[in-house]
């Protein structure tokens, strides 16, 4: 019925629309450590106020340098492309 088309098509937009911030946000933090615009001390500083900007997400608890979250994604080692 149209019901359950309509929520079909929303679950699926709800799952490309909501990456789209983050993939935006994976590719600008990568382009800016790769053009030096984040320095190799703050990479992680620099990742969660991005997340903030971007995705208004806020580390579940205080964060360092040593931490390095960006890492945990699977997306930046393996260095995918969204852009």
């Amino acid at each position: 019925d149209k019901e359950t088309e309509i929520n079909n098509l929303l679950a699926m937009a709800l799952d490309k629309i909501a990456f789209v911030p983050f993939g935006f946000l994976i590719d600008k933090w990568r382009w800016k450590v790769f053009d030096g615009s984040i320095k190799s001390t703050e990479l992680n500083k620099a990742w969660w106020e991005m997340r903030l900007k971007y995705q208004g997400v806020c580390p579940p608890l205080l964060r360092t340098e040593k931490d390095l979250d960006p890492a945990a994604k699977n997306h930046i080692p393996s260095n995918v492309p969204y852009i």
